[in-house]
């Protein structure tokens, strides 16, 4: 039986469809095109894309409170770095390795990796893990912001090496959240918030659950959470100013000096104070991010308007998370060793102020809030001085910016702020837990000094060779 010959038409037709093939289908070039790049090559899109959207997942999921998600994050931003230390291991080395004595996978000789895609392997696990009760909306957020990273780079690479190069994002991924499971206080915090049979300390001075809703006590052994960098000697603060009732004593005078700034600042809502209490509080559950995740959206800010390759923003990023975590352990850490009386009580019992009220996220109904832990340090001040020290040691203290973290919100005054240094950022924040009325001057200045400490080990971490 003879075969026809061939048209013109099907010819082309043919052709095409070879040509598509052996596009689909590359054989791995043995010696790399420009595609194949180093990771400090590559821009910063998939290490912002996943801790923007970390905002969203720790804003909207239970429990996560803020050490809760400071811990969360500098895992997930371990991860991150961690899965790209391979192809750069001449200039940079795995804090996993040599810091806590993991045994970390090498790339293999001679095979190529798609590193963003191996990165954004390793954040989607991290994400499947420390989200595991996420809401569906946050779930859907996470696998669409996979596969849309994997839209944006697969087609640079033959199967192989995606293939090779999602197996090592994976296997970064295990072996630290492996690792993180470990740390049994820490681990599934959210889940855990709080703990029926802790009894606070009674006594004069002493912390007590406080109204409106006079919740149970947040996190009371979170001191015990292992630390990335701080030692117990970092983390342990002097005590606070000795309780006292009298009237020309420190505390006292502190006392009343919350008591008549509250009320000072609740006057006037056009004020200064009223905005510097407003746009730093981030404690009102899903209106805003975390006070701990605030400091991811700064860093964000900073990286963006620095445009920063994806080694250098991996390693902001994962510097300052490990900053945040270890700062709200030490946080807990004094909290729960002092148990000192919150302003609301103090104002209430002594000056017999039982009408003054804190100006922390109203309810609707005249109910304003008090955190439910006891009061020094302030969290706010430690991770706020954490966050400052990390960013300060990158990019120089003296940093301009103006922060638009709440830029657009109608819910309070969000309009940006000018600072002209990380320092100042942090002093602010420390000093809006006054006006709001939640704290006094020794928790601020407390928490500023734990900080600072915190900042300093963080700093000693060895991420460049």
């Amino acid at each position: 039986m003879s075969m026809r010959p061939l048209t013109l038409g099907k010819f082309l037709l043919l052709f095409s469809f070879a040509f598509v093939l052996s596009n689909c289908a590359k054989d791995p070039d043995p010696n790399p095109s420009p595609v194949y790049k180093t990771p400090s090559e590559l821009d910063n899109t998939v290490v912002m894309t996943w801790n923007k959207l970390f905002l969203d997942a720790e804003r909207f999921t239970k429990g996560y409170k803020p050490p809760v998600s400071a811990r969360a994050i500098a895992y997930i931003n371990m991860i991150g770095y961690e899965s790209i230390v391979p192809g750069m291991s001449d200039k940079y080395n795995s804090i996993a390795k040599i810091q806590y004595g993991l045994n970390m996978p090498s790339a293999q000789a001679g095979k190529s990796y798609a590193w963003a895609i191996v990165m954004n392997n390793a954040y989607k696990y991290a994400f499947k893990f420390f989200f595991q009760t996420a809401p569906s909306g946050q779930q859907i957020a996470i696998n669409r912001t996979f596969e849309d990273l994997m839209n944006k780079y697969q087609q640079d690479f033959d199967a192989e090496t995606i293939t090779r190069s999602l197996a090592m994002g994976q296997d970064v991924a295990e072996i630290i959240i492996s690792w993180s499971q470990a740390d049994a206080i820490g681990d599934g915090a959210y889940d855990k918030n709080y703990d029926n049979s802790y009894v606070p300390p009674s006594g004069p001075g002493k912390w007590q659950p406080t109204k409106p809703d006079y919740g149970q006590a947040l996190l009371p052994y979170w001191g015990k959470v292992r630390t990335f960098a701080s030692s117990e000697s970092d983390l342990t603060l002097a005590p606070p100013v000795e309780f006292s009732t009298e009237p020309g004593s420190e505390f006292y005078r502190q006392a009343k000096q919350i008591e008549e700034l509250t009320k000072a600042t609740i006057a006037n809502p056009d004020g200064e104070d009223f905005w510097i209490s407003q746009f730093w509080s981030d404690d009102c559950a899903t209106l805003t991010f975390s006070p701990a995740g605030r400091w991811i959206a700064e860093t964000h800010q900073v990286i963006s308007e620095q445009n920063l390759n994806l080694v250098d923003a991996s390693v902001a990023f994962t510097k300052v998370s490990m900053a945040l975590c270890d700062a709200g352990i030490g946080s807990w850490k004094n909290k729960f060793i002092y148990n000192t009386i919150r302003p609301v009580d103090y104002i209430s019992q002594v000056f017999g102020d039982t009408e003054w009220r804190t100006i922390m996220c109203p309810d609707g109904t005249g109910n304003y809030f008090t955190p439910p832990f006891p009061a020094y340090p302030s969290g706010h001040a430690t991770f706020s001085s954490a966050a400052c020290g990390v960013l300060a040691n990158i990019f120089g203290d003296n940093y301009a910016m103006n922060d638009k973290c709440h830029e657009g919100r109608t819910e309070f005054k969000g309009t940006p702020r000018h600072f002209t240094s990380f320092s100042q950022m942090a002093e602010e924040n420390a000093y809006s837990r006054l006006p709001l009325g939640v704290h006094f001057v020794m928790d601020a200045n407390g928490g500023l000094e734990l900080g600072k400490r915190i900042a300093t080990k963080i700093n000693q971490i060895q991420f460049k060779k």
